[in-house]
Protein backbone atom coordinates (compact mmCIF):
# COMPACT_ATOMS: atom_id res chain seq x y z
CA UNK A 1 0.00 0.00 0.00
CA UNK A 2 1.48 3.50 -1.10
CA UNK A 3 1.89 6.28 1.60
CA UNK A 4 -0.05 8.36 -0.26
CA UNK A 5 -3.07 6.06 -0.27
CA UNK A 6 -2.76 5.27 3.27
CA UNK A 7 -2.78 8.77 4.31
CA UNK A 8 -5.81 8.88 2.20
CA UNK A 9 -7.75 6.33 4.78
CA UNK A 10 -6.17 7.96 7.77
CA UNK A 11 -7.63 11.21 6.74
CA UNK A 12 -11.34 9.87 6.14
CA UNK A 13 -10.69 7.69 9.22
CA UNK A 14 -10.63 11.66 11.40
CA UNK A 15 -13.79 12.29 9.59
CA UNK A 16 -15.26 13.33 13.25
CA UNK A 17 -12.59 16.45 12.98
CA UNK A 18 -13.60 19.60 12.44
CA UNK A 19 -11.49 20.30 9.57
CA UNK A 20 -13.73 17.54 7.82
CA UNK A 21 -17.08 19.02 8.39
CA UNK A 22 -15.57 21.89 5.81
CA UNK A 23 -14.12 19.46 3.58
CA UNK A 24 -15.05 15.92 3.72
CA UNK A 25 -12.22 15.04 0.83
CA UNK A 26 -9.49 16.87 2.31
CA UNK A 27 -6.22 17.60 -0.01
CA UNK A 28 -3.01 15.92 1.38
CA UNK A 29 0.08 17.67 0.57
CA UNK A 30 3.44 16.36 0.66
CA UNK A 31 6.03 19.20 0.80
CA UNK A 32 10.30 18.34 0.89
CA UNK A 33 13.20 20.41 -0.39
CA UNK A 34 12.24 20.57 -4.11
CA UNK A 35 9.03 22.29 -2.91
CA UNK A 36 11.37 25.48 -0.68
CA UNK A 37 12.36 23.56 2.21
CA UNK A 38 16.27 23.69 2.94
CA UNK A 39 15.86 20.13 3.52
CA UNK A 40 13.64 17.13 2.81
CA UNK A 41 15.30 16.05 6.74
CA UNK A 42 13.15 17.32 9.15
CA UNK A 43 13.81 17.21 13.12
CA UNK A 44 11.00 19.02 15.09
CA UNK A 45 7.72 20.72 13.94
CA UNK A 46 6.03 23.71 15.49
CA UNK A 47 2.99 26.17 15.52
CA UNK A 48 3.77 30.09 16.40
CA UNK A 49 1.71 32.65 18.41
CA UNK A 50 1.03 34.30 15.01
CA UNK A 51 0.15 31.16 13.09
CA UNK A 52 3.52 30.09 11.12
CA UNK A 53 4.89 26.77 10.96
CA UNK A 54 8.28 26.52 11.90
CA UNK A 55 10.33 23.19 10.31
CA UNK A 56 13.73 22.56 11.77
CA UNK A 57 16.19 20.19 9.50
CA UNK A 58 19.73 19.36 9.06
CA UNK A 59 20.17 22.70 6.64
CA UNK A 60 17.97 25.00 8.71
CA UNK A 61 14.79 26.54 9.79
CA UNK A 62 12.15 27.29 7.73
CA UNK A 63 8.91 29.64 8.41
CA UNK A 64 5.65 28.65 6.56
CA UNK A 65 2.84 30.46 5.80
CA UNK A 66 0.80 28.18 4.18
CA UNK A 67 1.86 28.90 0.73
CA UNK A 68 5.95 30.23 0.57
CA UNK A 69 9.11 29.09 2.85
CA UNK A 70 11.15 31.49 4.64
CA UNK A 71 14.18 29.73 5.27
CA UNK A 72 17.18 30.80 8.00
CA UNK A 73 20.80 29.56 8.03
CA UNK A 74 24.34 30.87 8.82
CA UNK A 75 23.43 34.03 6.52
CA UNK A 76 20.65 34.89 8.89
CA UNK A 77 22.75 34.11 11.97
CA UNK A 78 22.01 30.64 12.30
CA UNK A 79 25.64 29.36 12.62
CA UNK A 80 25.05 25.71 13.23
CA UNK A 81 22.15 25.19 10.42
CA UNK A 82 21.63 21.13 12.16
CA UNK A 83 18.42 22.28 13.89
CA UNK A 84 16.90 19.53 16.53
CA UNK A 85 14.59 21.16 18.37
CA UNK A 86 12.31 24.09 18.52
CA UNK A 87 9.95 26.24 21.03
CA UNK A 88 8.39 29.43 21.18
CA UNK A 89 8.11 30.83 24.72
CA UNK A 90 5.86 33.21 26.16
CA UNK A 91 7.49 36.70 24.17
CA UNK A 92 7.08 35.16 20.69
CA UNK A 93 10.67 34.29 20.90
CA UNK A 94 11.54 30.42 18.71
CA UNK A 95 14.17 29.02 20.41
CA UNK A 96 16.81 26.28 18.78
CA UNK A 97 19.15 23.79 20.07
CA UNK A 98 21.97 22.97 17.07
CA UNK A 99 24.01 19.77 16.52
CA UNK A 100 27.23 21.42 17.62
CA UNK A 101 24.99 21.83 21.04
CA UNK A 102 24.58 25.81 20.81
CA UNK A 103 21.07 27.07 21.34
CA UNK A 104 20.03 30.66 19.09
CA UNK A 105 16.97 32.77 19.78
CA UNK A 106 15.06 33.98 16.70
CA UNK A 107 13.36 37.32 17.81
CA UNK A 108 12.52 40.83 16.25
CA UNK A 109 13.24 39.49 12.98
CA UNK A 110 16.91 38.69 14.04
CA UNK A 111 18.73 35.18 15.12
CA UNK A 112 21.14 35.25 18.29
CA UNK A 113 22.92 32.86 20.12
CA UNK A 114 21.41 32.38 23.81
CA UNK A 115 23.93 33.97 25.93
CA UNK A 116 24.66 30.95 28.55
CA UNK A 117 25.14 28.58 25.98
CA UNK A 118 28.73 28.23 26.99
CA UNK A 119 27.75 27.66 30.49
CA UNK A 120 25.37 25.11 29.56
CA UNK A 121 28.53 23.22 27.80
CA UNK A 122 30.16 23.23 31.07
CA UNK A 123 28.16 20.64 32.40
CA UNK A 124 28.12 17.90 30.04
CA UNK A 125 29.53 15.11 31.00
CA UNK A 126 32.72 14.25 29.27
CA UNK A 127 31.58 10.94 27.20
CA UNK A 128 28.31 11.89 26.53
CA UNK A 129 26.90 12.00 22.74
CA UNK A 130 25.11 14.79 23.43
CA UNK A 131 24.30 17.94 25.86
CA UNK A 132 20.35 18.56 26.31
CA UNK A 133 17.41 15.63 26.12
CA UNK A 134 15.01 18.53 25.67
CA UNK A 135 14.96 22.41 27.03
CA UNK A 136 12.32 24.67 28.14
CA UNK A 137 11.47 28.69 29.00
CA UNK A 138 9.23 29.14 31.50
CA UNK A 139 7.05 32.19 31.88
CA UNK A 140 9.40 34.17 34.02
CA UNK A 141 12.31 33.49 31.26
CA UNK A 142 14.67 30.64 32.94
CA UNK A 143 15.60 27.89 30.43
CA UNK A 144 15.69 24.58 31.74
CA UNK A 145 16.86 21.23 30.34
CA UNK A 146 17.80 18.05 30.50
CA UNK A 147 21.50 16.99 30.51
CA UNK A 148 22.04 14.01 28.50
CA UNK A 149 22.83 11.76 32.45
CA UNK A 150 20.02 13.14 33.38
CA UNK A 151 19.76 16.40 35.61
CA UNK A 152 17.58 18.73 34.59
CA UNK A 153 19.16 22.28 35.70
CA UNK A 154 17.56 26.09 35.25
CA UNK A 155 19.50 29.19 34.09
CA UNK A 156 18.21 32.16 35.07
CA UNK A 157 18.06 35.46 33.28
CA UNK A 158 20.96 36.41 34.94
CA UNK A 159 22.86 33.15 34.08
CA UNK A 160 22.74 31.71 37.95
CA UNK A 161 22.84 27.73 37.33
CA UNK A 162 21.18 24.91 39.58
CA UNK A 163 20.42 21.61 39.11
CA UNK A 164 17.31 20.88 40.33
CA UNK A 165 17.55 17.20 40.64
CA UNK A 166 20.27 17.65 42.24
CA UNK A 167 18.81 15.30 45.47
CA UNK A 168 17.35 12.52 43.18
CA UNK A 169 20.66 10.07 42.32
CA UNK A 170 19.21 8.02 39.89
CA UNK A 171 16.59 6.26 37.96
CA UNK A 172 13.43 7.89 36.05
CA UNK A 173 11.88 11.13 36.66
CA UNK A 174 8.58 13.12 35.85
CA UNK A 175 8.81 16.50 36.80
CA UNK A 176 6.25 19.42 37.01
CA UNK A 177 6.11 22.77 35.99
CA UNK A 178 3.74 25.19 34.14
CA UNK A 179 0.87 22.82 34.07
CA UNK A 180 3.10 20.45 32.08
CA UNK A 181 5.10 16.90 32.44
CA UNK A 182 8.79 16.66 31.87
CA UNK A 183 10.65 13.13 31.73
CA UNK A 184 14.54 12.37 32.37
CA UNK A 185 16.59 9.80 32.99
CA UNK A 186 19.57 9.48 35.22
CA UNK A 187 21.75 6.67 34.51
CA UNK A 188 22.80 4.04 37.20
CA UNK A 189 24.61 3.28 39.71
CA UNK A 190 23.60 5.87 42.17
CA UNK A 191 26.81 6.84 44.21
CA UNK A 192 26.94 5.99 48.00
CA UNK A 193 24.76 7.19 50.69
CA UNK A 194 21.49 7.95 48.95
CA UNK A 195 18.28 6.57 49.97
CA UNK A 196 17.81 2.43 49.57
CA UNK A 197 15.52 2.79 47.16
CA UNK A 198 17.69 3.81 45.18
CA UNK A 199 20.37 1.29 45.55
CA UNK A 200 18.65 -1.07 43.55
CA UNK A 201 20.44 -3.46 41.22
CA UNK A 202 20.92 -2.58 38.13
CA UNK A 203 18.95 -4.35 35.08
CA UNK A 204 16.67 -5.78 38.35
CA UNK A 205 15.05 -2.87 38.95
CA UNK A 206 14.72 0.82 38.52
CA UNK A 207 13.69 4.05 41.46
CA UNK A 208 10.81 6.64 39.56
CA UNK A 209 10.92 9.92 41.17
CA UNK A 210 7.54 12.17 40.62
CA UNK A 211 8.21 15.76 41.74
CA UNK A 212 4.68 16.67 42.35
CA UNK A 213 3.26 20.06 41.23
CA UNK A 214 4.12 21.21 45.31
CA UNK A 215 7.47 19.85 44.97
CA UNK A 216 6.91 17.03 46.83
CA UNK A 217 8.31 13.55 45.82
CA UNK A 218 6.77 10.54 45.51
CA UNK A 219 9.37 7.16 44.30
CA UNK A 220 8.60 3.96 43.58
CA UNK A 221 10.70 1.37 42.10
CA UNK A 222 10.02 -0.20 38.83
CA UNK A 223 11.02 -3.70 37.49
CA UNK A 224 13.64 -3.49 35.00
CA UNK A 225 11.78 -6.27 32.78
CA UNK A 226 8.04 -8.16 33.24
CA UNK A 227 8.21 -9.79 30.68
CA UNK A 228 11.31 -10.77 29.00
CA UNK A 229 15.11 -9.89 28.80
CA UNK A 230 17.05 -7.85 26.44
CA UNK A 231 20.66 -6.68 25.43
CA UNK A 232 19.11 -2.97 24.51
CA UNK A 233 20.07 0.08 27.05
CA UNK A 234 16.35 1.84 27.81
CA UNK A 235 14.74 3.33 24.85
CA UNK A 236 12.25 5.57 26.32
CA UNK A 237 14.65 8.60 27.56
CA UNK A 238 16.98 8.10 25.34
CA UNK A 239 15.53 8.53 22.48
CA UNK A 240 14.09 12.51 23.32
CA UNK A 241 10.57 10.40 23.89
CA UNK A 242 7.66 12.95 25.47
CA UNK A 243 10.01 15.36 25.61
CA UNK A 244 6.96 17.34 27.45
CA UNK A 245 3.63 16.67 27.68
CA UNK A 246 0.65 18.43 29.55
CA UNK A 247 -0.20 17.10 32.92
CA UNK A 248 -2.39 14.11 33.63
CA UNK A 249 -3.54 11.86 36.12
CA UNK A 250 -2.17 9.44 34.09
CA UNK A 251 1.30 8.67 32.06
CA UNK A 252 2.05 6.45 30.07
CA UNK A 253 5.83 5.44 30.13
CA UNK A 254 7.77 3.07 27.47
CA UNK A 255 10.00 0.58 28.96
CA UNK A 256 12.30 -1.90 26.72
CA UNK A 257 9.82 -4.36 27.44
CA UNK A 258 6.72 -3.03 28.05
CA UNK A 259 4.35 0.14 28.22
CA UNK A 260 3.42 1.08 31.48
CA UNK A 261 0.17 2.81 32.74
CA UNK A 262 1.18 5.12 35.54
CA UNK A 263 -1.09 6.79 38.30
CA UNK A 264 0.98 10.11 38.85
CA UNK A 265 -0.59 10.76 42.19
CA UNK A 266 1.11 7.23 43.56
CA UNK A 267 3.45 6.27 41.35
CA UNK A 268 1.93 2.61 40.92
CA UNK A 269 1.16 1.07 37.92
CA UNK A 270 -2.16 0.60 36.89
CA UNK A 271 -2.00 -1.32 33.86
CA UNK A 272 0.86 -2.66 31.71
CA UNK A 273 1.12 -4.71 28.33
CA UNK A 274 3.89 -6.36 26.35
CA UNK A 275 5.86 -4.19 23.83
CA UNK A 276 8.95 -4.36 22.15
CA UNK A 277 8.30 -3.07 18.91
CA UNK A 278 10.58 0.00 19.02
CA UNK A 279 10.78 3.68 20.46
CA UNK A 280 7.70 5.50 20.35
CA UNK A 281 9.44 8.90 19.72
CA UNK A 282 6.33 10.59 20.20
CA UNK A 283 2.30 11.20 20.67
CA UNK A 284 -0.41 13.67 19.80
CA UNK A 285 -3.84 13.33 21.23
CA UNK A 286 -6.20 15.75 19.09
CA UNK A 287 -8.33 17.96 20.55
CA UNK A 288 -10.20 18.21 17.47
CA UNK A 289 -10.97 14.69 16.81
CA UNK A 290 -11.50 11.16 18.87
CA UNK A 291 -8.08 9.92 17.62
CA UNK A 292 -4.50 9.65 19.35
CA UNK A 293 -1.39 9.65 16.99
CA UNK A 294 1.91 7.81 17.86
CA UNK A 295 5.10 8.29 16.11
CA UNK A 296 7.70 5.47 15.88
CA UNK A 297 11.33 4.79 15.05
CA UNK A 298 13.48 1.24 14.79
CA UNK A 299 11.13 -1.62 14.46
CA UNK A 300 7.79 -0.09 14.01
CA UNK A 301 8.55 2.90 12.21
CA UNK A 302 5.78 4.83 11.12
CA UNK A 303 2.58 6.53 12.04
CA UNK A 304 -0.32 4.68 14.38
CA UNK A 305 -3.63 5.56 14.83
CA UNK A 306 -5.91 4.51 17.81
CA UNK A 307 -9.51 5.83 19.24
CA UNK A 308 -8.78 8.11 21.97
CA UNK A 309 -11.74 6.92 23.89
CA UNK A 310 -10.87 4.90 26.79
CA UNK A 311 -6.93 5.39 25.77
CA UNK A 312 -6.05 5.89 29.54
CA UNK A 313 -8.08 3.32 30.94
CA UNK A 314 -6.69 0.52 28.79
CA UNK A 315 -4.09 -0.19 27.33
CA UNK A 316 -5.03 -2.85 25.07
CA UNK A 317 -6.42 -0.41 22.47
CA UNK A 318 -2.44 -0.01 21.82
CA UNK A 319 -2.00 -3.29 20.74
CA UNK A 320 -5.18 -2.78 17.90
CA UNK A 321 -4.52 0.55 16.13
CA UNK A 322 -7.12 1.82 13.51
CA UNK A 323 -4.58 2.02 10.98
CA UNK A 324 -0.47 2.17 10.72
CA UNK A 325 1.07 4.12 7.56
CA UNK A 326 4.04 5.56 6.65
CA UNK A 327 5.83 2.37 7.91
CA UNK A 328 8.97 3.16 5.86
CA UNK A 329 9.51 6.33 7.96
CA UNK A 330 10.84 7.82 11.29
CA UNK A 331 8.24 10.31 12.73
CA UNK A 332 10.06 12.83 15.25
CA UNK A 333 7.42 15.36 16.40
CA UNK A 334 3.33 15.28 15.54
CA UNK A 335 1.86 18.63 15.37
CA UNK A 336 -1.97 19.74 15.47
CA UNK A 337 -2.55 23.03 13.97
CA UNK A 338 -5.35 25.59 15.37
CA UNK A 339 -7.53 24.91 12.94
CA UNK A 340 -7.09 21.02 13.55
CA UNK A 341 -5.31 20.03 10.67
CA UNK A 342 -2.30 17.46 11.32
CA UNK A 343 1.66 17.63 10.24
CA UNK A 344 3.51 14.91 10.30
CA UNK A 345 7.31 15.93 9.33
CA UNK A 346 9.51 12.51 8.60
CA UNK A 347 13.12 12.37 8.60
CA UNK A 348 13.58 10.65 5.50
CA UNK A 349 10.98 12.56 3.13
CA UNK A 350 9.52 16.20 4.17
CA UNK A 351 6.68 16.62 6.29
CA UNK A 352 2.89 16.06 5.27
CA UNK A 353 -0.51 17.93 6.06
Amino acid sequence: MSWRYSLKLMFLLCSSSSVFIQDPYPILRHFDARDGLPSSEIYDIIQDRQGYIWISTDNGVSRFNGYQFENFGPEQGLSDPVVFHLFEDHRGWIWMYTFREQVFIYRDGIISEFPYTELLKQFKPRQSPRLLEWFYVDQQGNFFGSLHEGSIVRIDTTGQYTDITADIPAGYIIWHHEGYQFFSYKRYPPEEGFAPIYRVPIKEAVALTIVQPDGSKTIVNKPWYRYFNSNSSNKFFQKNSYRRLPARDRILMQFDDRIELIEVSTGETVQHIPYNQGTILTQLECEMSSLVFQGHNYAERGLSIHDRNGFRQNLDNLQHPRLKVLLDHTIPNLLEDRQGGLWIPTIENGFIT
